[in-house]
């Protein structure tokens, strides 16, 4: 039964993503920023972001019970952007993607990431800190939950 879960959410993964992405994304407000962050777990992060959506990919190292190798990939489709001022821009987002944490056994959840992104709009200044938390739903080897959070650094490309 549980080796039947992971197919199925990997298939309605692709077509929700299929789904959210509009076709007709504005290619001028696309924008790609890599960066590092510390936290649980700490790495390395790649962000792409158009109008309609941000796609957030990490790779790092969990250091949650026994430390191992931890990937994760979200959609962030729902993104706020109160303005704060004319020299920081802000965003935050809500979203959903898959996590794997290979530790003692390889686990599979589902998070649901929120986070809040500070920019700053001037074409020159291409640096971006940001702050992700949310919960961690693991599916196999066992369901659990648990909470993930970390901070970092962006430079956007």
């Amino acid at each position: 039964m549980r080796n039947s879960l992971l197919p199925r959410f990997l298939a309605m993964t692709a077509l929700w993503l299929g789904l959210t992405i509009a076709p007709g994304a504005n290619p001028c407000a696309q924008e790609i920023s890599i960066g590092g962050f510390v936290g649980e777990p700490s790495g390395v992060n790649l962000r792409y972001t158009s109008d309609d959506a941000a796609f957030m990919f990490t790779a790092g190292w969990s250091t949650r019970r026994d430390e191992g190798p931890d990937l994760s990939a979200s959609i962030l489709p729902f993104g706020f952007k109160p303005k704060l001022s004319q020299n920081i821009s802000a965003v935050f987002d809500l979203g959903v993607g898959a996590r794997v944490t290979f530790l003692e056994h390889t686990e599979f959840s589902i998070i649901l990431p929120a986070g809040l992104s500070l920019g700053f709009p001037h074409p020159s200044f291409r640096h971006q800190l940001f702050f992700n938390v949310g919960p961690s739903f693991a599916l196999s080897p066992e369901t659990t939950t648990s909470l993930y959070a970390f901070a970092g650094y962006r430079y956007r490309l």
